[in-house]
């Protein structure tokens, strides 16, 4: 009888692991990067090896018959876990030549459209009688070469039995195997506990084998038809929200990765600041009142372009003429003249129709129009206004930029590898609104880089890359469509990639508000997000940031949260001294009421605060305070090196 090769195209395999005893007579190895017979498995970054427990699965399914089978364990990861296309390719043409029946393949390339090599290669496999088997993605997106109508297209579903099977119609993705958690070998003779569809795709391999078995010689549409006669259309296929009870490394590691060449495009397109703001050098500020501008009357020196000009709203703007700015006094213009903006290339535009005031509003138009009639670049804070420009300025000459660029970040955390965070990680935690978390951010990278210090930073503010930040991403908005599992992946490669080309000593994050909900009776999605963000962000401390309106109430939830649910430390807190809380007027409307403590009122805050928690409080903006920032935080990493 001849027997039926089965390829498993992955990470490798541990051979001497205990469940696998006298195997190595039915097992061929071949690595296709190095070009040898050496396919052992490995860490992938998460503690977990992938080929040895996808072997497992189909082992189970064939091990009362091995006599029959033949496996070829064909090994496309490097030793850093990651891989390519074309060694996927490689591997694939390494399988039809020595004529396997079937080609496992628990990984695929989220992409709308494959690659010409990629689909000729399949279906050459598909030609010579060769069955793939094929992962869909774990994010429910198109995904080769499970998609392709000449593969047998996989995800999980919630299923008991192993030899179970769902069948999905009129689908690119055909069937349903056993993708719940489950435990299976793993490399280094372990065991471990995983989910997902690379692990369904086991599963189904396993079955078509085993009927391969009694029909070698049925064909790819036979097998198929097969399996719709016989599979169940009642299967329950599980979606990203199960994914929030396993390890998310477990199954977000396998997708296909682009080669080194191609990823340093990537790391440079994305990562170098010079080359992202290559287009932006002199800038003009507007409305400089809005709440976003006020970094500039503290942090100026941080930003890394020339400050010409500064304009704000005719109507209850700034109440100051002028504004010093890196030791240039500048003036607050509230109106235009022949000379606006003749030295200048970008306007940074912040939320300029926030007013609702006539005046305002036409001041706003006349400054856009301005600016477009002399090709000007646009920063721009607000997406509303970000879409309108686009929308009216269809081949507009000059660049048009929003920082919060939701689908600009998700194409590179496709394209990006999720790596392990290895340099030392600080979040900023704002305890609620306008409590100075992005102030104190800012101090926090101004400190400690006139330590010497290097600085990998991801904002969550629209102005932070206009204070040097890495990335910017967007809190709240677009970013709430991502499901519970894909927040550890999306976030965590951006981070994995400013440490990969900056290469810096700490990464520091800033953290939205709404870790605790403010009122009872009101849900809020910030909270979901604020929890999803910090856990996936993976900081090593925290630093947290206190309006002193809410230091009573709000604070000491925050605490118990950091402590019992992250298990993170706090190193210290930072207090402002201005006081921003919502009052409820007659007319039921709400008003921000805006004060500021005077140095005895702080103090005594501050001290409460301090004897309760053991921990020092700072106000972000005293620079005598600033040897304290040094000392708890590389005190502490110093500490836990």
């Amino acid at each position: 009888m001849e027997k039926i090769k089965i390829a498993i195209v992955d990470s490798g395999i541990d051979l001497k692991h205990p469940k696998f005893k006298n195997l190595e007579e039915n097992v061929v190895c071949w690595n296709i990067l190095n070009q040898t017979k050496s396919a052992e498995d490995q860490d992938l970054g998460n503690g977990k090896g992938h080929g040895t427990g996808i072997f497992s699965i189909i082992y189970d399914h064939l091990h009362d018959n091995l006599q029959d089978f033949t496996f070829y364990i064909v090994k496309i990861f490097d030793e850093l876990g990651h891989t390519s296309e074309d060694y996927l390719i490689k591997a694939i043409e390494y399988c039809i030549d020595n004529k396997v029946h079937i080609i496992n393949l628990s990984l695929g390339i989220e992409k709308k459209s494959p690659s010409k090599e990629l689909h000729d290669v399949c279906e050459r496999a598909y030609k010579q009688g060769i069955i793939i088997i094929a992962s869909a993605s774990d994010n429910a997106v198109a995904t080769y070469p499970a998609y392709f109508p000449f593969v047998f297209g996989v995800t999980g579903g919630i299923i008991s039995l192993k030899k179970d099977y769902g069948i999905i119609e009129n689908s690119p993705i055909q069937f349903i195997g056993k993708g719940n958690l489950q435990r299976v070998a793993d490399y280094n003779s372990n065991y471990a506990f995983v989910a997902g569809n690379s692990q369904a795709t086991a599963h189904i391999t396993g079955i078509v084998s085993s009927i391969k078995r009694g029909n070698i010689d049925w064909s790819f549409h036979k097998i198929e038809k097969h399996l719709f006669e016989n599979g169940k259309k009642d299967i329950r296929v599980f979606t990203n929200r199960f994914m929030q009870y396993v390890d998310p490394k477990g199954w977000i590691g396998y997708r296909i990765k682009p080669s080194n060449e191609e990823k340093i495009k990537i790391l440079e397109k994305f990562f170098s600041f010079k080359h992202r703001f290559s287009w932006m050098k002199k800038i003009a500020i507007y409305p400089v009142s809005n709440k976003e501008m006020k970094a500039f009357f503290y942090f100026a020196d941080l930003c890394p372009f020339e400050i010409v000009e500064v304009y704000d709203f005719p109507r209850f703007g700034a109440r100051d003429k002028n504004i010093e700015i890196n030791d240039t006094n500048l003036e607050i213009n509230w109106d235009l003249n022949e000379n606006s903006f003749n030295d200048v290339d970008t306007l940074v535009i912040g939320h300029p129709y926030d007013t609702a005031i006539e005046l305002n509003t036409k001041f706003a138009d006349k400054i856009i129009n301005k600016c477009v009639e002399k090709k000007m670049n646009f920063f721009v804070f607000d997406k509303l206004l970000y879409l309108e420009l686009k929308n009216k300025l269809k081949d507009y000459p000059a660049t048009i930029y929003y920082p919060n660029d939701f689908t600009t970040l998700m194409d590179l955390t496709k394209l990006l590898n999720f790596d392990s965070i290895t340099i030392p990680s600080l979040s900023v935690v704002g305890v609620t609104p306008q409590s100075g978390k992005f102030t104190t951010q800012l101090t926090i990278k101004k400190v400690l880089e006139k330590e010497g210090y290097s600085i990998g930073w991801l904002s969550t503010e629209p102005q932070g890359e206009l204070f040097g930040a890495d990335l910017c991403l967007p809190i709240g908005g677009e970013i709430n469509s991502l499901t519970l599992g894909s927040w550890p992946y999306f976030l965590s490669s951006m981070i994995s990639g400013i440490e990969k080309y900056k290469k810096p000593d700490i990464f520091l994050t800033g953290h939205q508000s709404g870790l605790v909900q403010q009122y009872k009776q009101h849900f809020q999605i910030d909270t979901l997000n604020s929890i999803n963000f910090l856990a996936s962000a993976q900081p090593d401390a925290v630093v947290c940031a206190i309006n002193p309106a809410y230091a009573a109430d709000q604070l000491e939830r925050v605490v118990i949260i950091l402590k019992n649910l992250f298990q993170l430390p706090i190193l210290f807190f930072t207090l402002s001294k201005r006081s921003i809380s919502p009052q409820k007027m007659n007319s039921e409307s709400i008003h921000l009421k805006n004060e500021m403590l005077d140095e005895n009122e702080w103090k005594r805050l501050a001290d409460e605060i301090s004897n309760k928690y053991g921990l020092p409080v700072i106000d972000p903006l005293d620079e005598s305070q600033n040897h304290i920032i040094v000392e708890r935080i590389t005190n502490f990493f110093k500490a836990n090196d």
